[in-house]
């Protein structure tokens, strides 16, 4: 029969032995573990916050995943790796592509508002039809007609003109002469009629004085003017015996 006393002392020996044996091979595990948490301030503290984080959900492809806030932050005290992350590409051009504010035009003064309005609103008066003429005292028509076949249209109406000249020469011989003073007859025609008939009086030439640009004649038909002016002269012995203009129909 077997002892009971023998059995139960044999059973506890080797109880002991495997205690003793567990707690050696774990001492060195916990000293160490020991030794982290007393050098780093916080770090049990990390420590629990990290395991109390709730695990995400599983991201799906093409959706946005809500990721529940942790039960408790880690201690500022902790030690936290932080790394930069590069923005994804949407995001990127999401801002680039944001509008700049529109800069605000610098106010101009007031009088150079005004200024510029009121020139905008007058309208420029150039040249409708010019022609230039040179008189001598060879034989020249005394009436020329201009536009007849390409009238010049005003206000709906198809105008020509017919331009006489009023010569006034003192004959030298019979192919030279000196040309004293000249006017100007202008008649505006539609079709065969006339519709204004006006007359510029004779200008006294005198060659101490001729210049070029001299006017020699203005007649008006308002909107319009009719200008006749000197281009070239040429003197000979004291007298005018070449006469060149040019007339400007303007409006």
């Amino acid at each position: 029969m077997v002892d009971k006393k023998k059995v139960f002392f044999i059973g506890s020996g080797i109880l002991i032995m495997g205690s003793l044996s567990w707690a050696a091979s774990t001492m060195p595990q916990a000293a160490a573990t020991s030794r982290v948490k007393s050098a780093v301030p916080g770090f049990q503290r990390a420590v629990n916050a990290q395991h109390a984080r709730p695990v995400a959900p599983p991201v799906v492809p093409g959706s946005l995943a809500l990721v529940p806030p942790p039960a408790e932050l880690p201690s500022s005290n902790a030690p936290l790796a932080i790394t930069s992350v590069k923005p994804a590409g949407a995001v990127v051009a999401a801002t680039a592509a944001r509008p700049q504010p529109a800069k605000k035009a610098a106010k101009q003064p007031e009088s150079r508002v005004k200024a510029a309005t009121a020139m905008a609103s007058v309208k420029k008066t150039g040249n409708l039809f010019s022609y230039v003429r040179m008189l001598n005292y060879s034989p020249h028509p005394q009436e020329e007609e201009f536009l007849r076949d390409k009238p010049l249209v005003l206000n709906g109406h198809r105008y020509w003109l017919k331009v006489s000249y009023k010569e006034s020469w003192d004959v030298v011989d019979d192919e030279t002469g000196s040309l004293k003073n000249i006017g100007f007859g202008i008649k505006l025609m539609e079709g065969d009629k006339v519709v204004r008939d006006l007359r510029i009086p004779g200008v006294k030439l005198d060659t101490r004085k001729l210049k070029r640009g001299q006017v020699l004649g203005i007649a008006e038909v308002a909107p319009y003017k009719f200008n006749i002016a000197v281009d070239e002269f040429k003197v000979v012995g004291g007298g005018l015996s070449e006469l060149v203009f040019k007339f400007d129909l303007k409006g």
